[in-house]
């Protein structure tokens, strides 16, 4: 099966949040989340520094391919990500309420992901959504 970006299978991969421990310093379900104008104590973390530095680098990869103005080569990477384990490392980086700068990074990710209407990645989010919802427990009403 061919890779994204035609990359030899033994130099492609895509980390995911169940493959590399980057925030260690996540913030105890009990706590309240950091205000957003405090840095965290993970913006010092290597693993962070290592995680800002990918979601930099997935951000220009996108950015690239919607400059292409190639909707197909757009959609095409964005799905390459989505099967790479994107959504997961974007939800699961937000979950664990990392720093300002890492918060904004994934969302700006998720947004390009989903831009200009990839339902694909849109399904992934939202399955990804039910997931984490069946495993806390939360039913969604207040």
């Amino acid at each position: 099966m061919a890779r994204p970006f035609d990359v030899p299978e033994s130099h492609c991969h895509i980390p995911t949040a169940e493959c590399l421990p980057l925030l260690p310093c996540r913030v105890p379900d009990s706590s309240p989340p950091p205000d957003s104008s405090e840095s965290s104590s993970c913006e010092d973390d290597a693993g962070a520094t290592v995680l800002s530095q990918i979601f930099d680098v997935m951000n220009r990869i996108v950015n690239y391919f919607e400059q292409t103005e190639d909707e197909s080569k757009l959609t095409k990477c964005q799905n390459d990500m989505e099967r790479g384990g994107v959504v997961v490392m974007v939800v699961e980086t937000l979950m664990a309420r990392p720093s300002l700068q890492l918060r904004n990074q994934a969302m700006e990710l998720a947004i390009k992901l989903l831009q200009p209407k990839n339902e694909h990645v849109q399904e992934s989010f939202v399955r990804y959504f039910h997931q984490v919802r069946a495993l806390t427990g939360i039913n969604g009403r207040g």
